[in-house]
């Protein structure tokens, strides 16, 4: 998933960056993908997966001293690796931020700004926590032309991908539009679905919750990147989902100065959302059960001098300060500093306390 307009990417090459020359950073990658970026390392591998076999021999004979996946859980082969003892320390980032349960990983990499009090209960690795939000925001690579929508209606976002809208939440949306005094649109983006062969079943499948509603769907498919983001500037405001909720595509929003609203749960994928909007201070656009955001989402599309009043403040705020700040990258590095010092003694413990990296 190592691409630039890939999520995993977006948030979490900005960590690896930081190691730049002062380890020997090597890239094994298991899947034929066009456009992954190699440029922060040193040595580049390829291991062959091929019906539903993978080929681990290229790593039975090494001298590294920790490995880092991005991600375990965004494809088949992540998942097969983790349960392999490769380096002496093993590592998880928030690519796809659950826990591995039971794997051979050994340390899972958040950050103090969004994991809760009691957020060791939530992974069987131990818990280390960055300063900020365990992921580095990439600003996107796209400039904001100002475009407007051309209907009255009020535009909803729905950028984050298919999979995030489950039946619980689709029954919150049509709670929602039960409640609704004026036309809306609802811009679903459906991602991924896309490669999978999925779109028709994901349209079936809203119409069918959303049915008997006055809601006009656009259910957006095939779209380049640039693509995307053109339609987000055209929306009214986004919602995030819940129970798992969006990263990179809430980053997006506030990008292209769209208010958003979260719905904040007890995990980092439905916190990460709540931590990027006390970032650029809408506090009041973070919900924390169905109610309140069900209240939250009804005035944004009644009130209009609120909606617009937020809007403006989005405008004003610094997101290269904020949202799309870098300057916590280094505590990445400070951190893989800190578990080869360590991690003979951690391993060793029995107190499993987070681990706080300043």
């Amino acid at each position: 998933m190592w691409e630039p307009t890939h999520s995993v990417f977006r948030t979490l090459s900005g960590y690896v960056r930081s190691l730049k020359d002062r380890f020997h950073l090597t890239f094994f990658h298991c899947l034929r993908r066009e456009h992954l970026d190699f440029s922060l390392f040193d040595e580049v591998h390829h291991l062959e997966f091929r019906d539903l076999s993978l080929d681990v021999g290229p790593l039975q004979t090494n001298d590294f001293a920790v490995v880092y996946f991005p991600d375990i859980g965004m494809t088949l082969p992540s998942i097969m690796l983790s349960n392999y003892r490769i380096a002496p320390i093993q590592i998880c980032g928030t690519g796809h931020p659950v826990s591995t349960w039971g794997s051979e990983i050994d340390y899972f990499m958040s950050g103090v700004e969004v994991e809760d009090s009691d957020g060791q209960r939530n992974y069987s690795e131990r818990l280390l926590l960055l300063p900020g939000m365990g992921a580095i925001h990439n600003r996107p690579n796209y400039e904001l032309t100002g475009r407007k929508k051309s209907t009255s209606d009020i535009i909803i976002n729905f950028p984050s991908s298919g999979q995030k809208l489950n039946a619980r939440f689709l029954a919150t949306l049509r709670k929602l539009l039960d409640q609704v005094r004026r036309p809306v649109r609802f811009r679903f983006f459906p991602a991924v679905l896309d490669m999978e062969n999925s779109y028709l079943p994901f349209v079936a499948t809203v119409r069918e919750a959303l049915a008997g509603t006055s809601v006009y769907l656009e259910i957006m498919a095939f779209l380049h990147f640039s693509e995307y983001l053109g339609l987000m500037e055209e929306c009214d405001f986004t919602l995030d989902t819940y129970h798992f909720g969006g990263s990179n595509v809430v980053s997006d929003s506030l990008f292209v100065r769209k208010p958003t609203v979260a719905w904040q749960g007890d995990k980092w994928y439905n916190r990460i959302s709540a931590g990027m909007l006390r970032r650029v201070g809408l506090d009041e656009l973070i919900t924390h059960s169905e109610d309140e955001y069900l209240a939250t989402a009804l005035r944004l599309i009644h009130d209009d001098a609120w909606r617009a009043q937020l809007t403006t403040r989005i405008q004003t705020v610094d997101l290269n300060a904020t949202v799309f700040s870098d300057a916590e990258a280094p505590s990445f590095r400070r951190a893989i500093e800190f578990l080869i010092a360590n991690h003979d003694r951690l391993k060793m413990e029995t107190n499993r306390k987070p681990i706080r990296i300043l």
